[in-house]
């Protein structure tokens, strides 16, 4: 029960549905095979983060977990004897994930001021010690 306590909100009401998929076809889950898949799913989802074959490793909150959870649950794979399906489907969730982080980053990138580099050792211009105190004073007054 501390196992299952410990894994976060959005995957607790699905964990025993999905430990339910690695009960061998002519017996029961034991109770310590039981906590052994719970202790897995413990290391793959706290981290926040999902690797799979080798590839590189992509953002996986709780939400996204769960939502891999239900889509194994729902495939209903036979006598799972580790955690790759599962791993796997949430790599292929988290793609969107990343795609969306990145075109957030790229317009990011796209409203930033580019302001070029000087060097550093040349003193400011009359004309750049006018920019700053322009912008200073324009600072103050809008506090």
């Amino acid at each position: 029960m501390d196992a299952l306590l410990r894994l976060p909100a959005a995957v607790q009401p699905l964990a025993l549905q999905y430990i339910a998929l690695f009960r061998p076809a002519k017996s029961g889950l034991s109770w310590q095979r039981a906590l052994k898949i719970l202790t897995g799913l413990l290391d793959l989802v706290l981290p926040g983060q999902v690797q799979w074959d080798g590839c590189e490793s992509r953002p996986a909150p709780p939400q996204l977990w769960a939502q891999a959870m239900q889509a194994t649950i729902d495939r209903r794979p036979e006598h799972l004897t580790n955690h790759n399906y599962l791993r796997r489907t949430a790599w292929e969730m988290a793609a969107s994930l990343a795609a969306e982080a990145e075109r957030q980053r790229e317009a990011a990138a796209k409203h930033r001021v580019h302001i070029p580099d000087r060097d550093d050792d040349a003193p400011a211009s009359d004309e750049e010690r006018a920019k700053v105190k322009q912008m200073f004073d324009l600072f103050k007054r809008t506090l």
